[in-house]
């Protein structure tokens, strides 16, 4: 573009906010979008504001100032927008030639669009009023584009107001800073990216029309998903799908079927919490040892020969309603007091060669571990505390304590079995509470009290064997 894209979606929202309501001007932009094989929905839903043009493309806005500058009334044939208008909103003045070229020619995929219904496949209904469902980059945007998902200016946190000409617009605050953001990060790729949770809502309005039926959601025509958390990660999305449509990756969704009430008291509650969840952030922190031995436990070898592959998640809710095994940070934390414990190390850091044997011994004690406890064929059905994403941390403070013998695979891997074999998980066991791992947390006085329980165990062997 010639210049700045923010500068062109300025001129283009005083515009939509003086002709959006002219019938001609929307029917002349239906038929445009519809001869590039693009959806009607989605131009009806920028020009009613339900998506904002931050979530509009550059070849997009592009048609759009083509549909103000070209349409007109089929009766009279006068333009619908000023002369003065017109003039001001020349495209030539914002894009070069080659990009009007690209988009003149631009002809979309001919693809047989969602109009009566949209049907969501592999959708867990997680309790009533509540679905939960993982969707790929690619199906997120064809639902945004097709205009199933929108921006809902009573559910979301960024809307503000402003007055023009006496009348009052809402209008949507994006900071461009958080969107490019995300877009950067999911462009670089190679699974550096950690899907996190969205949510929209079907409002429960009494007009809102969908089913749950055959383990998927179907939603009428005139029913949208309304974003209530995670617009500016929608946006990153689509930018990063602009540029590169071969990106991989997915976001876990939640659907919920709330009243407009209930949907702000949600966004009040998540307002209160951190802006950022610092665990989600934690992931992100290449310079910490101990994240990258979580990371590579998380990422090395694949499911066949690391039980730990992908297991590792973010958020309770990929462990509730996914195949997750524990917490990033539960496992970040159990690290960070046992092979990271700089009171015990005469190096201040741990070297990439640590780092990775470490990872490595991992894998194969969590490939024992796993291998032996059948709780883990099924960990949703179990019933004791085995399969607890807390006592992930405590596994790890086993494999620390073994860690020595880690040479003498005989010795080592015995070891490890009798250990394991010994422990008594069943939910009564007092232990757990003792050593907090039925507590809403893991912290450094957990890890703390799992090595002291240990040590106090082998004395005990020690003192028996005598």
């Amino acid at each position: 573009m010639k210049v700045s894209k923010k500068k062109l979606e300025d001129k283009l929202n005083r515009l939509i906010d003086v002709y959006t309501s002219k019938i001609h001007l929307k029917n002349f932009a239906i038929k445009y979008f519809s001869n590039k094989n693009l959806s009607e929905e989605k131009i009806i839903s920028i020009l009613n504001r339900d998506i904002p043009l931050e979530g509009v493309s550059e070849a997009e806005l592009y048609y759009l100032t083509r549909i103000f500058t070209l349409a007109q009334s089929p009766a009279t044939g006068e333009f619908v927008v000023s002369e003065h208008d017109r003039l001001n909103i020349k495209s030539e003045e914002y894009f070069t030639p080659l990009e009007i070229q690209t988009a003149d020619e631009y002809k979309g995929e001919k693809r047989k669009r969602n109009v009566d219904s949209v049907f969501i496949p592999n959708v867990r209904e997680v309790q009533p009023n509540c679905y939960f469902v993982i969707l790929s980059y690619k199906e997120l945007i064809d639902l945004y584009n097709d205009g199933w998902v929108k921006y809902d200016f009573a559910t979301q946190r960024e809307a503000s107001l402003r007055l023009h000409k006496g009348k009052i617009i809402k209008s949507v605050k994006i900071y461009d800073d958080s969107m490019f953001s995300i877009r950067d990060t999911i462009l670089v790729g190679d699974g550096k990216f950690t899907p996190n949770l969205l949510t929209l809502n079907i409002p429960d309005n009494g007009i809102s029309d969908f089913r749950f039926e055959r383990n998927g959601l179907k939603i009428m025509a005139g029913t949208k998903l309304s974003v209530i958390d995670g617009f500016h990660r929608i946006l990153g999305t689509l930018r990063a799908y602009e540029q590169d449509q071969k990106i991989k990756g997915f976001w876990y969704i939640s659907i919920l079927n709330y009243t407009i009430e209930a949907a702000q008291e949600y966004i009040e509650r998540e307002d209160k919490r951190n802006k950022i969840s610092e665990k989600h952030l934690l992931t992100y922190k290449q310079d910490d040892s101990c994240v990258n031995i979580t990371q590579k436990l998380n990422t090395n070898g694949n499911s066949k020969n690391n039980s730990m592959f992908s297991k590792i998640a973010t958020n309770t809710l990929e462990i509730s309603n996914g195949n997750k095994y524990t917490l990033f940070d539960v496992v970040v934390m159990a690290l960070r007091h046992t092979f990271d414990d700089k009171s015990t190390k005469k190096k201040e850091i741990l070297k990439p060669l640590d780092i990775t044997l470490i990872a490595k011994y991992l894998v194969d004690g969590f490939n024992w571990i796993i291998g032996l406890l059948k709780q883990f064929e099924n960990p949703k059905e179990n019933n004791d505390i085995s399969t607890h994403p807390h006592i992930f941390a405590f596994y790890i403070v086993i494999l620390y304590d073994l860690y020595q013998y880690y040479q003498d695979k005989d010795d080592w891997e015995n070891k490890l079995m009798n250990k394991i074999s010994s422990i008594d998980f069943s939910l009564n066991n007092k232990i757990w509470s003792e050593l907090g791992i039925l507590d809403k947390n893991i912290n450094k006085s957990s890890i703390t009290k799992m090595k002291k329980h240990l040590l106090k165990e082998r004395e005990l062997v020690s003192v028996n064997e005598k």
